[in-house]
């Protein structure tokens, strides 16, 4: 849904659509998945770090899986590695 979201047009849509059938997925395990997101939510909040719920879990997935996390969201690529995750800042 993120990907998709910040598409600009059609084309660009169809792009990432076609990326996304080539990846492996990393469903939600909601029972581990939910809580964490939301203690990665609140110390975010502590450290005065603007981070979104959905981006939270984003988080949380890619941890979890042992995923780079590859965004253009500067407080999410924060979070990440305060906790010792890999994250990657894409420059706008």
């Amino acid at each position: 849904m993120e990907l998709l979201s910040g598409t600009l047009s059609d084309d660009s849509a169809r792009d990432v659509e076609r990326l996304l059938r080539r990846s492996p997925f990393m469903g939600f395990d909601s029972a581990a998945d939910f809580p964490a997101a939301t203690t990665l939510r609140h110390e975010a909040q502590r450290r005065g770090l603007r981070v979104g719920g959905i981006d939270c879990m984003i988080l949380v997935v890619a941890g979890r899986c042992g995923a780079t996390l590859i965004t253009r969201d500067r407080p999410q690529a924060a979070l990440a590695s305060a906790f010792g995750m890999s994250a990657v800042l894409l420059q706008t």
